[in-house]
């Protein structure tokens, strides 16, 4: 008998199989508060989940995605996976990161019970925890996904209908997380037009293309999860240069959840974009695109939380937009103090992330605010060789360049991320720090 027990204790994987291309976990919903209660109707609400997820991923088995709940038996999954209980968002991506990192998940699903007897919501969310892009900066994190849902005191003894209704949205909505989810795939590994072209197809499958702002924000109220889709939308066209459409689709994801800084900072990043595509006098010009673009990212920074995610990359973009004003007073060639003023806004802006992006891992988003302080050196070095001070010019000059080197040395660290190594090293760095090395020789300094 003890031999048997042995024997059953180690049947079943503890981890998640590290060959699939995303691994979801699906918790139980918790309560807030409750240390290890879960709502009596808990499993019957993740079986609903559950089952059109599964049903979605088999759907399309190229793609390698696997799901695991605590409905599977024991031969597919030995451990028994924890409710989030935590009452604090911050606090619940924490377990949900515990959790990914125990089974070797990519995202973790989950939802709270909120309220008490007639009171009751449910509020799903899901954590993305990639594997492949740690690093993926904003995208990484908690997303609430569509309104809470209300719920009877007792789904289980509810009537048919009611429960008929419940399960209905939460299939929709898992239907709609799942082909999110192969997108966001796409988007973590920086192959933006292929995860944008999945976007695309799911708006066009929920009737939402070629509808007006005002129509999208009206359909919002019963079609759950817009504000994610739209941000992801404009996340991707901006990356692959559309910035009018990705300021479009930002505008209408911080529409409809104007407290996810998320949309907020690819409607700034749109909007910076936007302004190194006209000449500097307008791009400078009071409430024009630089102006609203640092407006859109302060808004990142004032409404998410200290210590986030979102919050550090909200100050990155900060710092950028602050470098890029620095670069367009340079370009006017009038008014050097206000120039450099930037460039030290920027600085002082950036260089506290470094230490935290380090310890975190966030080797993308080390590997930016490095080109973001390189930058902002080099034109202060060019502004002091242009004032003749060429010894302050050769030490904000090799400062330069130490950055560059820093923000080339993260790609060793994530070679197989395209946006990273491409675009990031590639298309910044590595040319930059080439031109700092130059301007150091002219100098007598290289």
């Amino acid at each position: 008998a003890l031999l048997a027990l042995l024997i059953w204790s180690q049947i079943g994987p503890t981890r998640m199989d590290p060959s699939n291309t995303m691994n979801i976990a699906l918790l139980d919903p918790g309560q807030p508060g409750a240390a290890r209660e879960r709502p009596r109707d808990a499993a019957l609400m993740r079986g609903w989940l559950a089952e059109e997820l599964q049903d979605a991923i088999r759907a399309r088995p190229a793609e390698r995605v696997a799901l695991w709940h605590d409905g599977l038996g024991r031969s597919q999954k030995r451990n028994k996976l924890p409710a989030l209980t935590a009452a604090e968002p911050g606090e619940r991506e924490a377990e949900a990161r515990r959790v990914a990192e125990r089974i070797g998940a990519d995202v973790v699903i989950s939802a709270r019970v909120e309220g008490e007897a007639g009171t009751r919501r449910l509020q799903p969310e899901f954590y993305i925890f990639s594997r492949l892009a740690p690093e993926a900066g904003e995208s990484i994190g908690r997303y609430a996904f569509g309104a809470p849902i209300p719920l009877p005191p007792d789904l289980a003894a509810a009537d048919a209908l009611r429960r008929d209704g419940i399960a209905k949205e939460l299939a929709q909505r898992a239907k709609l997380l799942h082909r999110l989810l192969l997108a966001l795939r796409e988007d973590a590994l920086g192959r933006h037009a292929e995860s944008l072209a999945l976007l695309e197809e799911l708006e066009r499958d929920l009737g939402l293309a070629g509808l007006t702002d005002e129509q999208v924000v009206a359909r919002a109220g019963s079609i759950s999860g817009l504000d994610t889709l739209y941000y992801f939308l404009g996340r991707e066209k901006l990356f692959l240069g559309r910035s009018d459409e990705a300021e479009a689709d930002a505008w209408r994801a911080a529409q409809i959840n104007g407290d996810d800084p998320r949309p907020w900072i690819i409607l700034g990043g749109a909007l910076l974009r936007q302004s190194e595509a006209v000449d500097p006098a307008t791009a400078l010009e009071p409430d024009g695109l630089l102006d609203r673009a640092e407006q859109a990212y302060g808004e990142a920074v004032r409404v998410s939380a200290d210590g986030s995610t979102a919050n550090a990359v909200a100050r990155l973009a900060l710092g950028n937009a602050r470098v890029a004003r620095g670069a367009t007073l340079y370009a006017t060639g009038g008014d050097d103090e206000s120039a450099r003023a930037a460039f030290e806004q920027a600085a002082e802006e950036l260089t506290p992330l470094l230490a935290t992006l380090e310890l975190e891992k966030q080797y993308r988003m080390l590997a930016q605010c490095r080109s973001y302080l390189g930058a902002a050196r080099l034109y202060e070095g060019s502004l002091a060789e242009r004032g003749g001070d060429d010894e302050a010019a050769r030490g904000l000059l090799e400062e330069a360049q130490a950055h560059f080197n820093e923000c080339v040395a993260q790609g060793e660290k994530l070679p197989e991320d395209a946006t990273l190594r491409d675009r990031i090293i590639g298309g910044v760095c590595e040319p930059a720090r080439q031109q700092a090395a130059q301007a150091l020789l002219e100098l007598g300094g290289g």
